[in-house]
């Protein structure tokens, strides 16, 4: 999954915030396949890749832009007129490494698939993150407890 938003920069957690994430049954990550435990804290670089311009390229070339889902699109179409093939917006940037979760839980009941679980998680307190407009956020550090 990856965040394509029109937010630049990042935000500081003044207090630990409790988000959602979706990983699979065997406590992996879905994309990196990463082996998350129970408790443990987390730490990555967010990678800001820029605008869309870099990663549409690389699109083009065999490498998958994901969105995170249909109201993620849904809102880059209505906010910004985007859609995945175009070539060029300077508004938007892309988030493609970080701690990938979600803000509201019922935003993700419905995408669940049978070999995928939820499990709530820890930003912790002081950490960088990017929280978008639709409840997509992604974080350089994260604890996941729901292990």
């Amino acid at each position: 999954m990856c965040l394509i938003t029109g937010k630049r920069g990042y935000l500081i957690a003044k207090d630990d915030i409790i988000v959602w994430k979706v990983i699979l049954l065997n406590n992996k990550s879905l994309i990196q396949q990463f082996q998350y435990k129970g408790g443990v804290e987390y730490k990555a670089p967010l990678e800001f890749v820029g605008s869309t311009h870099y990663d549409i390229a690389k699109h083009r070339h065999g490498e998958r832009i994901m969105c995170a889902d249909g109201i993620d699109v849904a809102h880059l179409r209505k906010e910004y007129n985007w859609n995945v093939y175009d070539d060029y917006d300077d508004r938007l940037i892309y988030i493609r490494k970080g701690f990938h979760s979600y803000a509201i839980k019922d935003r993700i009941t419905n995408l669940i698939q049978s070999m995928e679980k939820v499990v709530e998680c820890v930003i912790p307190k002081g950490s960088r993150y990017v929280l978008d407009d639709t409840g997509l956020c992604v974080s350089n550090r994260i604890i996941i407890k729901g292990i």
